[in-house]
């Protein structure tokens, strides 16, 4: 997002990539995440009315990991959900700031995670797809 890479790398000695230190184990801890986020959400969780598409983003992103990394393919799906993951530790420090009697502080972050928001999901991920494709 704010480097200096290539997402040519990605296709480097296909199908046998060797994926860069740590990718693996992220994957499988973001693998961990999810899968405890759909079980959490079909188990625990108050049935609302966004439970078929929330059960459908769930699946979809142990999925990703999941075939990515069975297909050697494991840095394009630890980017996708990286980039993911830059808006949601804004939106988990929204729902800190409020219950917090800082009213500015909550505006502030709320705004910045609208801005990461779109910029990761609409704009970064749509410019990804179109160098995987």
């Amino acid at each position: 997002m704010w480097g200096n890479g290539s997402f040519d790398n990605f296709y480097n000695d296909a199908p046998w990539t060797v994926p860069i230190d740590g990718a693996v184990t992220y994957a499988l801890v973001q693998i961990g995440y999810h899968a405890g986020d759909t079980l959490s959400h079909l188990i625990v969780d108050e049935k609302r009315n966004d439970f078929y598409e929330m059960f459908l983003h769930h699946l979809c992103s142990v999925l990703l990991l999941l075939i990515s990394l069975l297909s050697n393919q494991i840095g394009i799906g630890c980017v996708i959900v990286y980039s993911h993951d830059v808006s949601e530790v804004m939106a988990k420090l929204v729902k800190i700031f409020s219950c917090c009697p800082y009213d500015y502080a909550t505006v502030t972050v709320f705004v910045m995670m609208v801005v990461s928001w779109v910029w990761t999901r609409n704009f970064f991920v749509t410019y990804l797809t179109t160098l995987i494709w």
